[in-house]
């Protein structure tokens, strides 16, 4: 009994040290299937539905570039789950897309990714390495561990825009109001006359001014502080230092609104728990509170859609009305939200490519021309004119919008087709130009990003996103979290307005102030890498 102890014990010593061995292993050979070029690509994990023996995407990289992909294709979880495992596996995909920069610099110290000179880049695209420049100089942030470049980043246009709210107009003239607040003085009227004044005419108290999400750093009382010019829970720039936002003393003025607000029965007490995206819009779409902030987009008036934010109202309610709305002003004449940015996310390339500069030099031709043949781009996640999709009106053969054909009106998904081509998806490692977006778009959405949607109103952090420092892992989620539990606390009037500093005091104690030396000197590495890519 105990020799075969010792003999199993030795099986998974020997198993787990040659797993730890093929960790850093590099692939030397080209894989080959059919005689053609194998890319193992792990795509952004939006897109699962995709099924790899229908997907028309693949299909026309493979035809167009004689290749054969081999897809791995994961929903969020599991790709949260199984990422790691697959490349500690030693089966490193060529492709690897990186979902925040944090992952990069894991991948990078473990040595999964290979270094992407810039030079390399500029090189082999071209087009790419302009564009980023160009629009989002910031996106290199994204791909840079311990002073070089892993990867490719890629560019979300649509985040380079403020969020947009949207108001109840029918409950605002039930309570005699006769415009959509613009200033944070109507606002609070408005809220309080929801919450007091019955606006649904039911004779219930059973209606608030709104809600919040405080599960959601991103969108929390988002245009509320904006109107104070504050971004609470990212980094910014003041008076030419890098400083934790969530040091500004006038957080603890909006705090005290906000609490005020709360006894007014104004903030609807499940905030705590709402989520903007889910319950808080359910919530909104059911009359249960007359305005939601960042719920607003091109579609949600649109009473011609079935999906639309009014249509499923109006089921519930037919004389719901609604409008959307710019970020609130405040006192100063401040407005704004916090905004993504146009910088998305990063992709990345197995280490063992070092070995196998033919298959990298495919991948970067790939990459290269779905940045510069836009219509190819574009067929990659609409399909064919005729064969998967037509124009709604033929006259108009861009600003009229489309529809699917059967069956990828029901089953587009499965195929990797869709009407949206904003943002990212499985096949667009290199997101689609803003100028093709507004070539192919609708007169509405046109027209609503020429109203509601200001670049100028859209607060970015510092360095895009909050997290992409190396100790941000360790400490940052973790310091948020406290962060938010103070702010829900507050508002609530579990604690009073003055307990914020007991946060600061948390914040400097727990890693905050290495967190700051970092912020300092990841704004000197920004300026290294402007030097870096011929911007300095």
């Amino acid at each position: 009994m105990k020799a075969k102890k010792i003999i199993a014990t030795a099986m998974v010593i020997t198993m787990a040290l040659g797993i730890m061995s093929s960790c850093g292993k590099k692939k030397t050979e080209v894989s080959e299937e059919n005689g053609k070029m194998v890319i193992t690509w792990l795509g952004i994990p939006w897109n699962s539905a995709i099924d790899p023996e229908l997907s028309y995407g693949k299909k026309l990289i493979e035809e167009k570039f004689d290749v054969e992909i081999n897809m791995i294709n994961y929903d969020v979880e599991v790709y949260k789950q199984k990422k790691p495992t697959l490349l500690a596996s030693g089966e490193i995909p060529d492709i690897i897309y990186e979902m925040d920069p944090s992952d990069v610099q894991t991948d990078a110290k473990q040595g999964f990714i290979m270094e992407m000179p810039y030079d390399m880049i500029k090189e082999k695209c071209p087009d790419i390495f302009a564009e980023l420049n160009e629009e989002v100089p910031d996106a290199w942030l994204y791909s840079r561990y311990d002073g070089k470049n892993y990867g490719i980043p890629n560019i979300g246009y649509t985040g380079g825009y403020n969020a947009v709210s949207i108001w109840r107009t029918d409950w605002l003239r039930n309570v005699g109001i006769d415009k959509v607040p613009e200033t944070i003085e109507e606002m609070h009227d408005a809220l309080y006359k929801f919450r007091h004044n019955d606006p649904d005419g039911n004779g219930i108290k059973d209606t608030y001014g709104m809600s919040g999400d405080i599960t959601n750093w991103a969108t929390t009382f988002t245009d509320i502080f904006g109107a104070y010019g504050l971004l609470p829970f990212n980094w910014i720039e003041q008076d030419g230092e890098i400083t934790y936002g969530g040091k500004d003393p006038k957080i603890k003025e909006v705090l005290s609104m906000l609490s005020e607000w709360y006894k007014e029965e104004i903030i609807d007490p499940e905030f705590i728990t709402d989520d903007v995206y889910n319950s808080g819009m359910t919530k909104f779409k059911n009359g249960g509170v007359g305005f939601i902030n960042n719920g607003g987009n091109e579609t949600t008036v649109d009473t011609e859609n079935a999906n639309s934010t009014i249509s499923v109202m109006k089921q519930i309610n037919p004389n719901a009305e609604i409008e959307c709305a710019l970020p609130i002003t405040g006192p100063d004449g401040l407005q704004g939200t916090f905004s993504w940015g146009k910088a998305l996310h990063v992709n990345a390339f197995g280490k063992h490519l070092e070995d196998q500069p033919e298959k990298l030099e495919k991948i970067l031709e790939i990459f290269e021309y779905i940045s510069e043949d836009q219509e190819f781009a574009v067929e990659l996640r609409r399909g064919k004119l005729g064969e998967h999709y037509e124009f709604i009106d033929a006259s108009k053969e861009y600003f009229g919008g489309i529809k699917l054909l059967p069956p990828y009106d029901k089953e587009g998904d499965k195929y990797g087709i869709s009407i949206g081509i904003t943002g990212a998806s499985f096949f667009s490692p290199i997101t689609i130009k803003q100028e093709t977006i507004e070539k192919y778009a609708t007169e509405k959405y046109i027209n609503f990003y020429a109203e509601y949607k200001k670049s100028e109103l859209a607060k970015t952090d510092a360095f895009i996103k909050p997290d992409v420092l190396p100790s941000a892992v360790k400490y940052f989620e973790s310091l948020r979290l406290k962060q938010l539990t103070y702010v829900a606390d507050i508002i609530r009037g579990n604690k009073p307005v003055d307990s914020y500093d007991e946060f600061l005091t948390i914040w400097e104690n727990e890693g905050g102030k290495d967190l700051e030396a970092e912020a300092k000197a990841m704004a000197e590495e920004k300026a290294a890498i402007y030097k870096a890519v011929g911007l300095e």
